[in-house]
């Protein structure tokens, strides 16, 4: 079975050159429970990770590793939360609004996953 992806603009970048082991990584990552939970608590505003450890009930290395799958699949954006004190963190927010993901049996069943900012 192969996958083919269709990205928006803003994440067809060299970080992503397999469009096919794009898509699989999208669909990893949304087969993960941790993954999707931190990805529904990312849509309203942008969260720190140890906001999301708490929030997801993860242990921060957990945290850690989740988030880094989530940007790696281009579903998750790091930013820099800047502060007055000089103490910068990174917070992360989400990238799209939906995924479809639809499969065609006359193509080979063949997944297709469109990512929509």
């Amino acid at each position: 079975m192969s996958v083919s992806t269709t990205f928006p603009p803003s994440l067809r970048e060299d970080r992503q050159p397999n469009v096919a082991d794009a898509g699989a990584l999208v669909l990893e990552v949304l087969g993960d429970e941790a993954c999707r939970h931190i990805l529904g608590e990312t849509g309203a505003e942008p969260m720190t990770a140890n906001e999301l450890a708490d929030i997801c009930d993860l242990s921060v290395s957990t945290t850690y590793r989740k988030l880094s799958r989530l940007k790696e699949s281009g579903l998750l954006e790091e930013r820099l939360r800047m502060c007055r004190s000089g103490k910068h963190t990174r917070e992360y927010v989400r990238r799209f609004d939906g995924v479809r993901v639809s499969v065609g049996v006359e193509t080979g069943f063949t997944p297709s996953v469109m990512v929509a900012e």
